[in-house]
């Protein structure tokens, strides 16, 4: 009786040079959901644990992109955020949820703007 299972060869303790994975293209959005919400560092490349977690945080990712964040927005809205909540957790979910409300019409360009809509017509 023959064995139909072929026989794994192994030629060496060295890797294929033609099958090494490239090293993945810098994403400052990952790395910056990955540090403020995962505990992702530069140090650590950037990882965030396997499974949910990591799925959780490329979804994150792919909400923020799809909304035109970047790192200095993201920034920008969690200080708002935190002024308006300042003890609610200032979780990646919040931040997305209320991303038009700590947009770029802020306070201070809505007050503007309330206070030319109530000039009296002369």
């Amino acid at each position: 009786m023959t064995d139909p299972a072929p026989k794994l060869r192994i030629t060496g303790s060295e890797p294929d040079p033609a099958h090494t994975p490239k090293p993945r293209p810098r994403n400052p959005l990952w790395e910056t959901v990955a540090f403020l919400w995962f505990g992702g560092t530069e140090e650590n490349g950037w990882t965030v644990p396997a499974g949910t977690t990591r799925t959780r945080c490329g979804r994150i990712v792919r909400e923020l992109q799809a909304l035109g964040a970047t790192p200095k927005l993201i920034s920008e809205r969690i200080v708002r955020y935190r002024s308006v909540w300042p003890n609610a957790e200032c979780t990646p979910e919040a931040i997305i949820k209320h991303w038009d409300r700590f947009g770029e019409y802020d306070q201070h360009k809505l007050l503007d703007r309330a206070r030319q809509i109530r000039k009296p017509q002369t």
